[in-house]
């Protein structure tokens, strides 16, 4: 059986694996320890701790195979002639979740916000979300369209302020020149707006052209871009 991913114990910077394959794991573990299979309905946690971390040192220690380092292939053969029908089945059907580059994790936190506020926010409202802290600036209020960008972009990581900023300040201040892989900025004195690269909406925008009503919304309808400067997130 091929390995379905690496598993890392509570000392690993991200924490401990965790899923159904660990569950299937310690189901092989336990016939190791105890000589007998589990029954299907006997509780496994899906945690790989620090319990499960030592019994697969035991395991390579009887098997003369190098000690460190996280649950990997020779792990995974030395385990499978102990893992019962149940074990090998929850294994095979388990689907890891795809690891996200911190680009895709900005850009899912920065779509969330705009899904927030497109959902709750009551409308538009001139000058809405200026003055207090962007922590402060909620998706239940009525905000323009520098607020409601400054607040998606610092709700994601990408705003360099605690205050939102003026649209004219967003266009020459903020980020890098030119459009972006995952999203663009487009910005002047009067307006900006934010085009969505990698999803199944066009834009966000409190600016309806065709698309709704006004306010900070996602919108399908694509919008001229000709009058205003673009501008994009580092390696985004």
């Amino acid at each position: 059986m091929k390995l379905k991913r690496p598993l890392y114990g509570p000392a690993h910077d991200k924490g401990p694996s965790h899923g159904a394959d660990v569950v299937a794991i310690k189901r092989g573990l336990s016939k190791v320890e105890t000589g007998f299979f589990s029954r299907p309905e006997a509780g496994f946690d899906d945690v790989y701790n620090l319990k499960t971390v030592e019994a697969v040192i035991v395991k390579r220690q009887k098997d003369k195979r190098e000690k460190s380092g996280p649950f990997r292939q020779d792990d995974l053969d030395a385990l499978w002639p102990f893992m019962d029908s149940f074990a090998r089945l929850k294994y095979r059907s388990f689907i890891p979740q795809p690891i996200l580059t911190p680009e895709e994790i900005r850009f899912n936190k920065l779509v969330a916000s705009m899904k927030q506020m497109s959902d709750h926010t009551p409308g538009y409202q001139l000058g809405g979300g200026h003055g207090i802290p962007l922590y402060r600036v909620s998706s239940f209020q009525r905000l323009d369209c520098s607020s409601s960008t400054s607040k998606a972009l610092y709700d994601a990581g990408m705003f360099p302020d605690d205050y939102a900023w003026v649209s004219g300040k967003i266009a020459w201040a903020w980020g890098e020149p030119g459009p972006g892989k995952y999203f663009s900025i487009y910005a002047n004195t009067e307006h900006v707006w934010i085009r969505l690269h990698k999803t199944k909406w066009w834009r966000f925008d409190t600016s309806p052209h065709g698309d709704g009503g006004r306010g900070p919304k996602l919108r399908m309808l694509p919008r001229f871009s000709s009058s205003f400067a673009v501008r994009h997130y580092p390696d985004m």
